[in-house]
């Protein structure tokens, strides 16, 4: 058997290609998926062989493995030649693994916020720590590719990793505005996953400074303003003010009562003051 080889994983429609001794009439075709307990032909009928009888392009066989009966799994393939009589005059058989299942992603974790399911996300922040659980029950997961355009269909990151442990984690640096992210897993028979397609919004901050324990003021570009007493912090952290889109806003839960304009996101999160500061918000 020259085509497959033994070991290979292999999908969909294969051909099986023969080399025999010259006096051969005739080759017998069979696969087993119960280490030869029983064997079915390329049709996948049981007792009962695909025979070749031509010999004109060389002895060959196509096997189409989505047929009904031939589920995954390992599989002998088993050939046998004949002669005029017809009596066999040689046989060969190899293993190979029959996998013609997608691959999975289940899960995807961004930012260390994992993710069950594509959506939409808003991040503050320019870049995005993406970690992509892909599986395969049977091959294994050879590649996860990891995409990025921006809101004109542009390319702006490519990457092809294979998966460590199941996992794939790669650095993508965010555009202003939107990003769209797709990640396809393929495994090792060739099979692509279902692409997982994710809106990231990236939102710049407007006011970012460096605040120490002598104070300071952060400004933002619509007269938002937070100014830092002497010793409101103690060590040297970078505050930053960002705008919060009115969609993205929590919902008041009063009747009658909306929520007109933006937001401010004030980072980082859990900041301790120690002194007072001021806060300036413009409103109308």
């Amino acid at each position: 058997i020259t085509r497959p080889v033994e070991g290979s994983v292999i999908k969909e429609s294969q051909t099986i290609e023969v080399t025999a001794p010259d006096v051969t009439n005739s080759v017998n075709f069979e696969v087993s998926a119960n280490a030869g307990a029983s064997w079915k032909n390329l049709a996948g009928m049981t007792a009962a062989v695909t025979t070749d009888s031509d010999n004109t392009n060389g002895w060959k066989q196509a096997w189409k493995t989505t047929l009904p009966g031939f589920a995954d799994g390992t599989y002998i393939i088993r050939v046998t030649a004949l002669n005029e009589t017809p009596l066999p005059i040689a046989t060969a058989r190899i293993s190979l693994i029959l996998d013609n299942t997608r691959p999975v992603i289940p899960e995807i974790t961004v930012n260390n916020v994992k993710l069950s399911s594509a959506g939409k996300i808003t991040l503050f922040v320019p870049t995005m720590v993406l970690k992509v659980k892909a599986t395969d029950a049977l091959s294994g997961v050879a590649t996860a590719g990891i995409s990025a355009k921006d809101s004109l269909g542009k390319v702006t990151f490519t990457a092809l990793a294979a998966p460590t442990d199941n996992y794939v984690v790669k650095q993508l640096p965010l555009i202003v505005g939107l990003n769209t992210v797709s990640i396809i897993a393929e495994d090792n028979a060739g099979n692509k996953s279902a692409a997982w397609v994710e809106s990231v919004t990236y939102v710049e901050a407007k006011g970012s400074s460096l605040i120490n324990k002598d104070g300071g003021t952060v400004s933002a570009d619509d007269t938002t303003r937070i100014s830092f007493n002497t010793g409101s912090v103690l060590t040297g952290v970078n505050v930053t003010i960002t705008p919060v889109a009115n969609s993205d806003l929590e919902k008041p839960t009063k009747a009658g009562v909306t929520i007109m304009g933006e937001g401010k996101l004030l980072q980082p999160e859990n900041l301790v003051l120690h002194a007072g500061a001021d806060l300036q918000i413009p409103y109308t």
